[in-house]
């Protein structure tokens, strides 16, 4: 789960485009399996078996600098990638952030479309849905897919909870709107018997150094204890004495 791409500095929910870029050619270099969220979702529901290398790579919020950075490195590696995008806010601004930064217009997204990256919803207007009424919420989740659809010409299959706030009322009313599955901002793994209406994902900031990433990866965990961090480098060294030419 990623937020912003961008060069701003100051902002610990926004990583550096050359980082970025180093985490995306990690994926490649270790081999790791780069899914679309359908296929994720897919995979779940027929029991099909993944690697244990299998990533699915999402963008909260849709930031205009965040499509003006990430596209080229994605295109570059051919990773696919899920856009969740504020339908009410197309080309306005992240008010619930400090400096407000812009996000994507309808021409941004549809050069998302265009270059075939998946468009999700993240609500009609960013609220906290688990705050208001059930039919407010319902107005939240039903019409964001709809203005989304009318404006892009493609059907958006996923839905990504505000702030992560959800329940199971929300859950069902994302289930009777039509989409296929929806993401939390709990932290872990998903398997096989996942609920693919509360997929977990591991948060992206910009406080992530590439070693952090690769533990990231590793423990499906956003912030690890020193000693699972000491029992995950014990095993390494052990594994390169054992195999000193593997890389």
């Amino acid at each position: 789960m990623y937020h912003r791409v961008s060069n701003t500095r100051g902002d610990d929910s926004a990583v550096l485009p050359h980082e970025f870029k180093r985490q995306m050619e990690f994926l490649a270099e270790f081999g790791y399996q780069v899914l679309d969220l359908a296929d994720l979702v897919s995979a779940i529901v027929s029991k099909k078996p993944l690697t244990n290398r299998s990533v699915v790579l999402t963008f909260d919020d849709g930031f205009d600098e965040t499509y003006a950075e990430t596209c080229a490195i994605l295109k570059k590696h051919n990773y696919p990638a899920t856009f969740f995008l504020i339908s009410g806010l197309i080309g306005k601004y992240a008010d619930w952030m400090p400096n407000r930064p812009r996000l994507m217009n309808w021409d941004d997204a549809r050069s998302l479309v265009r270059d075939g990256f998946a468009i999700g919803s993240h609500a009609l207007t960013h609220c906290r849905l688990d705050h208001l009424k059930t039919d407010d919420a319902r107005e939240e989740i039903f019409r964001s897919k709809r203005v989304l659809e009318d404006g892009l010409g493609v059907a958006v299959r996923s839905f990504a909870y505000p702030f992560g706030s959800w329940n199971g009322t929300l859950r069902n009313l994302v289930i009777q709107s039509g989409y296929d599955g929806a993401c939390t901002t709990q932290c872990g793994f998903n398997g096989d018997a996942s609920d693919i209406f509360a997929l977990r994902r591991i948060d992206i900031d910009g406080q992530y150094s590439l070693s952090m990433f690769e533990r990231s990866l590793a423990f499906g965990e956003n912030h690890m204890s020193l000693t699972r961090q000491l029992g995950y480098y014990s095993r390494r060294l052990f594994h390169r004495a054992l195999f000193p030419s593997a890389t």
